[in-house]
């Protein structure tokens, strides 16, 4: 099932009930704003099917800042590590943005998404890891159950840095790994800007950072952002 279609106006069916039923589960808001890659980005290539989608520029971890947050999940001023996997829309740097939180999220996309942190989010030191971390995200949430970088929905075509075949090994490896471990999944919705994904430690933030991603997995109409804003494919 792919999900990156989610916000455009035909999505499928099993999307939109998995839509729905994390909505029951929402909780409070977070504002957040974006500030930077951290520990680096590296430039890549990207296709998507569905939605239809090219994008070449920067891949890797966000660095974001919780501000006045409604939910007390989040510290205020406490700093968000976050990840894009909204092909649909985008974000700026220097700007903040309101989310609803989601808790509660299960299914095949989290589970796999859960063992990606479990297994690997401590490899994620380096521009390269950054962008293969990235990478691997996007093939979970908007590609096929094969998790092929190189086919299917969603495609990596080129990176720098080895990203891709560092993610496409990361990938292979989740059919083994095992979804236990210190992370947990929460999403953080938007129809305004991309989609997040946060994970935490037992329900709690890490020591001076959650980790938070951006997805495509909320309702609403596809649209762009103006020219200045960091594409929905970071």
């Amino acid at each position: 099932m792919q999900f990156f279609s989610m916000k455009t106006v035909s999505v499928a069916l099993g999307s939109v009930a998995l839509a729905c039923a994390a909505m029951s589960v929402q909780a409070e808001q977070v504002k957040v704003h974006f500030d930077n890659f951290t520990p680096g980005y590296e430039n890549v290539n990207i296709t998507s099917l569905s939605p239809a989608v090219t994008y070449g520029g920067r891949a890797g971890q966000f660095q974001t800042t919780v501000v006045n947050p409604m939910d007390s999940t989040f510290a205020n001023g406490s700093t968000l590590l976050t990840w894009c996997v909204d092909l649909v829309q985008g974000v700026s740097f220097g700007t903040s943005y309101v989310y609803d939180v989601v808790r509660g999220l299960t299914g095949t996309v989290y589970d796999n998404l859960t063992k990606l942190f479990n297994n690997h989010y401590a490899d994620v030191t380096t521009a390269a890891t950054s962008a293969a971390m990235q990478l691997a995200i996007w093939e979970i949430v908007g590609g096929d159950t094969t998790l092929n970088l190189s086919a299917g929905n969603f495609k990596a075509n080129s990176a720098g840095g080895g990203a891709i075949g560092i993610a496409q090994g990361w990938l292979d490896g989740l059919s083994t790994d095992t979804a236990k471990g210190s992370y947990s999944i929460i999403r953080l919705n938007s129809t305004t800007a991309q989609d997040q994904i946060t994970a935490v430690v037992n329900a709690v933030p890490l020591p001076g950072a959650a980790l938070m991603f951006l997805s495509a997995l909320g309702l609403g109409l596809a649209r762009r952002k103006a020219t200045g804003s960091e594409p929905a494919a970071a």
